[in-house]
């Protein structure tokens, strides 16, 4: 316990992955609650929704698996290309995630959804992804200098989930200052926006290829 703990502290790897182990359990209880919901009161709106949550779990599980993985290696090569399976293959599962959120924000602007906000509630929210988005930004600078697949990608995923949870915070907002519908049919376009955006950028991650001699993220990387 006392080694994991240090580890923590002077890996910013290491630290990544542990907290995108925790929002990988938070997605997977969302997601599970969702579909119960969805089957229980045969509601299209929390089955949709349960199958985004349960994707960014997917996505996160899959990393969290592999950089374990990764960790155990000791040849460059071979933790080259387990990083990099990582990151294309979660490009996949944020195409997916993509979609996913277009059919609920698509189900959103036509069906729309009655939601009454107090005024901390839209606080919190608001703080939330204002906690996630600047987590997400310094993370992104970070991988950007670390050069390491498996911290790109959850990176990646973290911005997706924040950019969904600024588009709640908008949602709120508008809620709470105009009316439900207004709030729904701008947030729903958004959202169908921000969805067409994690499509791409999945597709992306799905073709990106490295040069083989840009390993250099691997002075980060300690075996077991």
């Amino acid at each position: 316990m006392k080694e994991f703990v240090q580890r923590l502290l002077e890996s910013y790897k290491d630290r990544t992955v542990a907290i995108a182990f925790f929002s990988m359990l938070v997605n997977a209880i969302t997601g599970i609650g969702n579909l119960f919901l969805g089957f229980r009161l045969t509601s299209v709106w929390f089955i949709i929704a349960a199958s985004y949550y349960l994707i960014m779990c997917a996505a996160r599980a899959q990393t969290v698996r592999l950089y374990q993985k990764s960790r155990l290696l000791t040849d460059k090569s071979d933790r080259y290309e387990t990083e990099f399976t990582v990151y294309s293959d979660c490009g996949i599962l944020v195409c997916l995630s993509g979609l996913s959120y277009f059919f609920i924000c698509l189900r959103l602007f036509f069906l729309g959804e009655y939601k009454e906000y107090t005024r901390i509630v839209v606080i919190c929210i608001a703080a939330m992804s204002v906690y996630k988005v600047a987590f997400s930004i310094y993370g992104k600078y970070i991988s950007r200098k670390m050069k390491s697949p498996i911290i790109s990608t959850l990176k990646t995923i973290s911005l997706v989930d924040a950019c969904v949870s600024v588009n709640a915070t908008l949602n709120s907002l508008l809620t709470y200052n105009t009316s439900s519908v207004i709030a729904n049919r701008v947030s729903a376009c958004v959202g169908m926006i921000m969805s067409v955006v994690f499509l791409i950028n999945g597709i992306l991650m799905m073709l990106r290829r490295l040069p083989r001699d840009e390993m250099d993220y691997f002075s980060h990387i300690r075996p077991g």
